[in-house]
C-alpha cells in the first residue's frame, strides 16, 4: 500500500515542479549508502573481535602477502548497504585461502596480521538483521534517516539528507507524513530504494 502512495507522491511532485534536482541524486544516494555500513554485528570469534573492530585495509587486495605454507585463522566479513555479518571460517592453509579468493570474485583480502586474516565481501543489499529491524523516518532535525527500530528510539544507523518539511507537508497526504514521523518499515532492497528515491525530491541538504 505504501508503495502506491509513493507513486502518487511522485506524480504530485512532477506537476508542482517546485524543486529541480539533477539526475545525479539517486547515484549520490547509492554512493553514500554503499560507503556506510553501520548496524548490529553478530558476535565473532573472540580471537578476531579486536582485529575486526580496528581493521586496517590491505592496499590493492595484496594477496602476495599470504604465504602458501602458513596456516591462518580466517574470518569472512560481509558488508551490506545496511548491516554487517561476520563468520569465522576457521584455520586454513595459505594456498587454500588463495584458491578461495580466486574462486570467489566478490571476496577481497581486507586485513592480514601475523596468522590472522579477514576477508571482505561487499553485498548490494540489506543484511538479514537490517531487514528485520530497519525503519526510514525523520530525526529531530528533520533529516531523513535510517533507524534501527522506530525513529522514536532515536537509534540512527545512517542519515541521508535534510528534508524541506514545509514543502513536503504541503505536497503529500497527511497519512504519509504520519508514516514518516512514526517510521516506514523497510523489509527489502526495493523498498529501501523506493523510499529514498521518493523523498529525495524534497531534499534541501545532503549529509554524510
Amino acid at each position: 500500500m505504501f508503495l502506491n502512495i509513493l507513486r502518487k507522491i511522485k506524480k504530485i511532485y512532477r506537476k508542482s515542479n517546485k524543486l529541480v534536482l539533477g539526475g545525479g541524486i539517486i547515484l549520490l544516494l547509492c554512493f553514500i549508502s554503499a560507503t556506510w555500513v553501520i548496524f548490529l554485528k553478530p558476535e565473532a570469534s573472540p580471537v578476531f573481535q579486536s582485529q575486526i573492530n580496528d581493521v586496517n585495509v590491505v592496499t590493492n587486495n595484496d594477496t602476495q602477502m599470504i604465504d602458501e605454507k602458513t596456516t591462518y585463522d580466517v574470518t569472512l566479513q560481509k558488508k551490506y548497504l545496511c548491516g554487517e555479518e561476520q563468520t569465522f571460517l576457521g584455520p586454513k592453509k595459505g594456498q587454500d585461502i588463495l584458491a578461495l579468493l580466486a574462486d570467489e570474485k566478490t571476496w577481497k583480502l581486507l586485513h592480514l596480521r601475523d596468522d590472522h586474516i579477514v576477508v571482505m565481501e561487499q553485498i548490494a543489499d540489506l543484511s538479514p538483521t537490517c531487514k528485520q529491524h530497519a525503519y526510514i523516518g525523520l530525526d529531530e532535525q528533520g533529516n531523513l534517516s535510517l533507524f534501527q527500530g522506530k525513529p522514536s528510539g532515536n537509534n540512527i544507523i545512517q542519515t541521508f539528507f535534510q528534508i524541506d518539511i514545509e514543502y513536503l507537508e504541503s505536497s503529500v497526504p497527511r497519512e504519509t507524513m504520519q508514516q514518516l514521523y512514526h517510521g516506514i518499515r523497510i523489509r527489502d532492497f526495493d523498498e529501501y530504494n523506493s523510499v529514498l528515491s521518493t523523498f529525495s525530491d524534497y531534499a534541501i541538504q545532503y549529509l554524510q
